[in-house]
């Protein structure tokens, strides 16, 4: 065979060694590619936790987790244990409703027709210091950065 038969086939072979390696290449990049581009949503998992921070901290019973303490369901309370300004909460509990200090709250009627906040409701379910079952609604709304 001459030199440039040889050539050829070498690079035939080369190709054909190499060809598995770019497909899995191209394939591993698409993949990292789409998940970096993806819009990762955490605002539920934002409020879930701000919903739960007030059952199993602001209104807790002391070295009683999980057990609502009703004499800490006032506006001071609440205010003080959360304080941010692009987060609003609207609690009810016994027929009272106490709202958070900032002005978001109002939105919440309002809140899915605006693509500028997120909204979501938690009835909860918890026990008083009597051990009486109760129902605790959260309210929480926050603005999307």
């Amino acid at each position: 065979m001459d030199k440039k038969g040889q050539i050829i086939t070498e690079t035939a072979e080369w190709l054909w060694q190499i060809l598995p390696t770019v497909i899995v290449a191209v394939f591993v990049f698409i993949i990292i590619f789409s998940y970096l581009n993806e819009d990762i949503q955490t605002q539920e998992l934002s409020n879930s936790l701000i919903n739960s921070n007030f059952i199993y901290s602001c209104l807790a019973k002391e070295n009683s987790p999980g057990i609502i303490d009703a004499s800490k369901f006032m506006q001071e309370n609440l205010d003080s244990c959360f304080n941010k300004n692009s987060v609003g909460f609207s609690l009810t509990f016994r027929d009272q409703t106490i709202n958070s200090k900032n002005t978001l709250y109002t939105y919440l009627p309002v809140c899915k027709s605006m693509k500028d906040f997120r909204c979501s409701e938690f009835e909860n379910y918890v026990l008083t210091e009597n051990n009486q079952p109760e129902i605790l609604k959260v309210e929480v709304i926050q603005r999307v950065q």
